[in-house]
C-alpha cells in the first residue's frame, strides 16, 4: 500500500472531507498541516499551486475532489457498481459548484457586498443545493445518498454541512429532516466518531471561539484578551467580524456601508504589536468587541 501524506493548512476546509474518507476507510496516512508562512515556498512545488495535495511515494496528486474520489475508489467507499459511482460523483459535483460560490464569498473584500452574498447563500443557494440532496436521501430507505452503506458522498455532505453551519449561522437544518438524520448516522460510524473526538483543533475553531468571547468579554480581562489575539494574529479577523455587524443595515441605509466604511477601521498592522496592548490602545479600538472593553 502506498505511503500517503495529505498536505493542507491547519484548517478543515477542503481537506476535512478527505480526512473523513481516510478515517472511515481505516487507512493510515500522514496529516501534514503546514504553517501559512511556509506556503509561498511550497506553492511552486504543488501540481496546480493549490492545496490540498496528496503525496504518494514521492508523487503528488492535486485537487480535493480528485483526491477524495481516488482514495474512496481505492478503499471501497465509491459505491457498489458503476451507476452508484457515477451517481455519487454527480452529488459531489453539485456540492462543489455551491462551494465555488462560498469561496467567492469568503474572498470578497468589500464588506457590504460580502453581506449581500452571505444573505443569498443563506436564503437561497445552500437551501437549493441541499434541498435536492434531501430528496435523494428521502428516496433511499437506507438513509444514505445511495445504496445500503456509507460512501464518500455521504462523508462529503457531512463535511460540507458541518462547516456551512459554522460559517452561516442563519442557515438552519430544520427543513432538512432526512439530511439531519444522515448527519447523525455519519457521526455514529465508529471510525468517524473516533476521528471527530480526537481530531486536532483548527484555526476555524479558534476564530469561532474568539467571536463568541469578544461579545461577552469582561472589562477586567480585556487587556489580556487583546494581547492574546495580537499574538495569534487574529486582530484582522475580529475587525472583519465587527465590520460585518456594521453592514447589517436596512436597504435604505446602504449608502452608509460603502467601501469608505473601511476608513473607520485601523489597519491590522496598526493594531498588532509585540508588546501587550495598553489601556489607551484598547479604548482606541473599542469597536473590536462592540464597545465592551
Amino acid at each position: 500500500m502506498p505511503q500517503y501524506k495529505l498536505i493542507y493548512f491547519n484548517l478543515r476546509g477542503r481537506a476535512e472531507y478527505i480526512r473523513l474518507i481516510f478515517a472511515q476507510a481505516d487507512v493510515q496516512y500522514k496529516d501534514e498541516r503546514i504553517k501559512m508562512e511556509d506556503w509561498p515556498s511550497l506553492k511552486p512545488k504543488t501540481p496546480f499551486g493549490m492545496l490540498p495535495v496528496l503525496e504518494m511515494d514521492g508523487k503528488m496528486l492535486g485537487g480535493s475532489q480528485v483526491i477524495a474520489r481516488y482514495i474512496a475508489e481505492k478503499h471501497g467507499l465509491a459505491g457498489s457498481n458503476d451507476f452508484e459511482t457515477a451517481f455519487i460523483a454527480s452529488v459531489v459535483d453539485a456540492i462543489s459548484d455551491l462551494l465555488v460560490k462560498v469561496a467567492q464569498f469568503m474572498h470578497e473584500k468589500d464588506e457590504c457586498r460580502k453581506e449581500e452574498q452571505r444573505k443569498e447563500l443563506e436564503e437561497k443557494s445552500i437551501s437549493d443545493t441541499f434541498g435536492h440532496v434531501e430528496k435523494l436521501v428521502a428516496e433511499n430507505k437506507d438513509g444514505w445518498i445511495i445504496g445500503s452503506k456509507p460512501t464518500y458522498g455521504d462523508l462529503g455532505v457531512y463535511a460540507t454541512l458541518e462547516q456551512l453551519q459554522e460559517k452561516f449561522p442563519n442557515f438552519s437544518m430544520d427543513k432538512f429532516p432526512k439530511l439531519s438524520q444522515l448527519l447523525k448516522k455519519v457521526e455514529g460510524l465508529p471510525r468517524i466518531a473516533k476521528w471527530l473526538k480526537d481530531r486536532p483543533e483548527t484555526h476555524n475553531e479558534i476564530q469561532r471561539d474568539l467571536h463568541v468571547v469578544a461579545s461577552k468579554f469582561r472589562p477586567i480581562d480585556s487587556t489580556r484578551f487583546f494581547a492574546v489575539i495580537d499574538k495569534v494574529g487574529l486582530v484582522g479577523e475580529m475587525q472583519r467580524y465587527n465590520m460585518r455587524k456594521s453592514c447589517d443595515l436596512d436597504e435604505d441605509a446602504e449608502e452608509g456601508c460603502s467601501e469608505d466604511s473601511s476608513s473607520h477601521v485601523e489597519s491590522e498592522s496598526d493594531l498588532s504589536s509585540d508588546e501587550e496592548p495598553t489601556r489607551q490602545a484598547i479604548e482606541k479600538n473599542r469597536f473590536i468587541t462592540g464597545g465592551r472593553v
